[in-house]
């Protein structure tokens, strides 16, 4: 009757009245068992369990009063009359299981299945897979909720976050200490994974606000860690590279953290290393092997003192007798691991690749006093690897130039010549002795630094040269010394014909320049890139008042031009600029010798600029060849070519109609001093006329100009805005040094459109004087807030260098100016 009628009516929710049934039944079976009254047959299962039906309903009675307090849980799910319900019974199981339940279901599934011998074979949950679910259950509701905030994570959310972390974390931990050891570890890898929000994986925070919730990171994982099963180390099967010792990796750890509270590891290096671990993924050998967390400490640019102490902070711990915690040779495999997979990534063309291998490099750079043997020796290694690399033939050129450049940064040398992004990216190793030299790489000469450059060098030359002459060849041995590759050179210029091929062998001698050129020009900022150096388009009037001493004595450029040092390769630029003088291109000798005139040593000799003044005396525009002569600091071939156009205009065969609008004369009369030798002179009236005729012109082509702006609002020609802020003033300053008092009033007078009724002798001076002093107060005052009235294209300008030198000495040229006029009298 229990059987047929009243059992199946009973709700299987309804758990006291079923633990009732199950205790009556469980009574009377008991009783009969007892009496043996009747004989009591079974039905055959699939699944039989190892009790007794007395004992069976026993068991289902005092397991089933122990879980009434969850009222979601279909107790008919779990178990039959006959037998348990193995078809909904883990899905009725897994489905109750919360904070409040797991233990009651846990204790519950325990009984239950104990009953059973074939336990694995049943295919029923157990005590362990009730506790692995809800701690499975908890992760992935954090990763959710963790996944949902991670584009807004800050300083202060990642706080909470980690502390709501480890409070789950706590509450699980019981639970997940039963388990499997394997499962251990996967749970732990998830929480670690958990700690680190996935946008910090993008960008790493720098801000010292966010060393705190580093630190606490740090701090978990160790907790975390340490909770892992300790595996024995067995010292007979102890490797130098296997070390699966948790506790190992507690004390790296634990010694990173200290280095990132002392600021021996900058709270980016810190995030980006803990970053790069996360992203090698975990398992339980990967959490235990400490050579991956030290790996993403040198990929992340910490210095070579701080992996070895966290490195040696793990190694101080074995237990094994043979692992000797001091051994350089684990290091050294460690270094060489991590070159040869940047190397490979970078063969393979990843993005990524070539900012590890920075970082790696950068790791090095600091020379350490307790450790200089080991990194002595590591940096060898590292560097013998990247000889390899750029000596494998069968990589591309560019891989090979790259790996050249690498190297030669890393010896501090010739870095202007080296792109930006490695200079600033790659620290140059500390009192490193490039192996084979005899002499520090930091030293400097002008003799080709070292075989690394000169390899690099001929490698670049190569590149460039094949280009227009493809039979060429270019070796390290043709750069091995300056008569050799001067021999080299005029051997490739013999061959060239062509603008484009001269223009290919202007680049190779400008890549030649960094094996042969002076130490003066050895020095550049490593964080600023080459055009930035010679960038002047930006804050022009920074330095205005520099070099006074020059503008008290004119003559003094000419004899600091003399104290300069000729250009070792001052042959081939000679042999470049007579190509391109033979190819009427007078236009590229002018902006050649411009971006030398930024050198510290004098392009060409004495006799190579006479023979080509010489050269040029055939040329059909005389101004063109005086152009080229002002910007050579030699002031025989300078007077002798502004005799030569002084006759010219005499004779009327010089053209003056091609120079009326000319924007680099008169920079260059102004910046070679050659005003000052021809202002008010007979011998040079009639060039000192046309240049006066030149200013006039300019100026009304800026007054054109500054009217068309502002009737129509279009932008301002740059080149009248250079004129009337830079060139004007300084010519006007140059009359009065030289004493032409009445023709620098006169045209400031005329600048400025003062009327005739004034009368000019009346207001010259007082005229004159106001400018000067407009001028200078303007250039003051834009020079205290930083700012320009002015902001010149520098494509629009071919003698842009010679302009920059202009500005320097701007203000002090209106001040001196301003000095030599006759006092006022009262």
């Amino acid at each position: 009757m229990i059987y047929s009628d009243v059992y199946p009516e009973i709700d299987g929710y309804n758990k006291q009245r079923l633990s009732y049934i199950f205790g009556i039944l469980s009574a009377c079976h008991s009783y009969l068992k007892r009496t043996s009254k009747i004989e009591l047959t079974y039905q055959e299962h699939v699944h039989t369990h190892k009790l007794e039906l007395f004992q069976y309903y026993k068991v289902l009675e005092e397991e089933c009063k122990k879980v009434c307090f969850i009222d979601g849980l279909n107790y008919k799910n779990i178990a039959g009359l006959d037998n348990l319900n193995f078809d909904h019974f883990n899905e009725e199981v897994c489905k109750n299981i919360h904070a409040s339940t797991v233990s009651a279901l846990a204790d519950m599934v325990q009984a239950l299945v104990s009953m059973y011998v074939d336990l694995q074979a049943n295919g029923l949950v157990s005590r362990q897979g009730v506790y692995k679910h809800y701690v499975l259950g908890m992760l992935a509701s954090l990763e959710g909720r963790n996944e949902a905030r991670s584009n807004s994570t800050d300083c202060e959310k990642l706080l909470a976050v980690l502390c709501e972390i480890e409070l789950n974390y706590d509450s699980c931990k019981e639970y997940i200490q039963t388990l499997p050891a394997t499962d251990i570890s996967y749970i732990i890898g998830r929480y670690y994974t958990l700690c680190f929000p996935c946008n910090l994986a993008r960008s790493q925070p720098q801000e010292p606000s966010w060393k705190e919730p580093l630190c606490m990171l740090i701090t978990l994982w160790i907790k975390l860690v340490d909770d892992i099963p300790r595996q024995p180390t067995d010292a007979s099967s102890y490797e130098r590279t296997g070390y699966l010792d948790s506790n190992r990796l507690t004390h790296c750890m634990s010694a990173f953290r200290q280095l990132l509270i002392n600021n021996e590891i900058t709270v980016h290096q810190g995030w980006d290393a803990i970053s790069m671990f996360v992203q090698v993924g975990f398992n339980s050998e990967i959490i235990m092997d400490t050579s991956h967390f030290c790996r993403a400490m040198i990929l992340s640019g910490c210095g070579f003192k701080t992996v070895v102490e966290v490195y040696h902070g793990g190694q101080e711990n074995l237990e094994s007798v043979n692992a000797d915690s001091r051994n350089p040779l684990d290091l050294l495999e460690l270094y060489g691991a991590s070159t040869d997979g940047c190397l490979s990534d970078l063969i393979e063309g990843s993005c990524e690749s070539q900012a590890l291998l920075h970082k790696l490099l950068s790791s090095l750079s600091q020379s350490v006093g307790e450790h200089a043997d080991s990194l002595e020796m590591i940096r060898s290694g590292v560097w013998g690897k990247l000889i390899a690399f750029s000596e494998n033939m069968q990589l591309g050129s560019q891989l090979r130039v790259y790996a050249l450049q690498l190297m030669q940064c890393i010896t501090g040398r010739n870095l202007k010549s080296l792109p930006n992004e490695i200079v600033s990216q790659v620290e140059p190793w500390e009192s490193w002795y490039e192996p084979g030299a005899s002499d520090s790489l930091a030293d400097e000469g002008s003799t080709p630094s070292c075989s690394i450059t000169a390899s690099l060098v001929a490698l670049r030359s190569n590149q460039m040269v094949t280009a227009v002459l493809p039979d060429a060849s270019i070796t390290p041995e043709n750069l091995s010394s300056l008569d050799s590759a001067v021999s080299c050179f005029l051997h490739l210029s013999e061959r060239a014909s062509s603008v484009e091929s001269v223009a290919v062998l202007e680049a190779v001698l400008e890549e030649w320049e960094q094996l042969f050129s002076s130490p003066k020009e050895e020095y550049v900022q490593p964080q600023d890139s080459p055009k930035e150096a010679s960038d002047w388009s930006d804050g022009w009037d920074d330095g205005w008042e520099a070099l006074p001493e020059e503008l008290e004595n004119p003559a003094q450029k000419q004899d600091g031009a003399s104290t300069l040092s000729v250009h070792p390769l001052h042959s081939c630029w000679m042999e470049i600029i007579r190509k391109l003088a033979g190819l009427g291109e007078l236009q590229k000798i002018i902006e050649l010798l411009d971006r030398a005139s930024s050198k510290h040593s004098r392009l060409l000799e004495d006799e190579e600029a006479h023979r080509l003044l010489e050269l040029l005396s055939a040329a059909p525009n005389c101004f063109m060849a005086l152009k080229i002569m002002l910007l050579l600091p030699y002031e025989a071939p300078q007077l002798q070519c502004l005799q030569t156009v002084e006759a010219k205009i005499r004779e009327g065969t010089a053209s003056t109609s091609s120079t009326a609008d000319d924007h680099e004369l008169l920079p260059l009369v102004l910046s070679s001093g050659a005003l000052q030798k021809i202002a008010g002179e007979e011998g040079y009236s009639k060039l000192f006329s046309h240049t006066c005729h030149l200013v006039g012109q300019l100026a009304r082509s800026f007054q054109s100009d500054l009217c068309a702006h502002w009737e129509a609002e279009s932008k301002m020609n740059q080149k009248s805005l250079l004129f009337a802020k830079v060139l004007l003033p300084c010519f006007i300053s140059e009359l009065v040094l030289k004493g032409q008092y009445l023709l620098a009033g006169f045209i400031v007078s005329r600048w400025m459109h003062t009327p005739a009724s004034l009368g000019l002798v009346d207001v010259v001076e007082p005229g004159l004087r106001r400018y000067l002093e407009g001028q200078v107060a303007q250039a003051q005052a834009q020079q205290q807030v930083g700012e320009s009235d002015a902001s010149f294209a520098e494509d629009e300008l071919s003698i842009s260098r010679t302009m920059s030198s202009l500005r320097l000495k701007f203000v002090s040229l209106l001040q001196a100016a301003l000095v030599a006029l006759p006092s006022q009298e009262p």
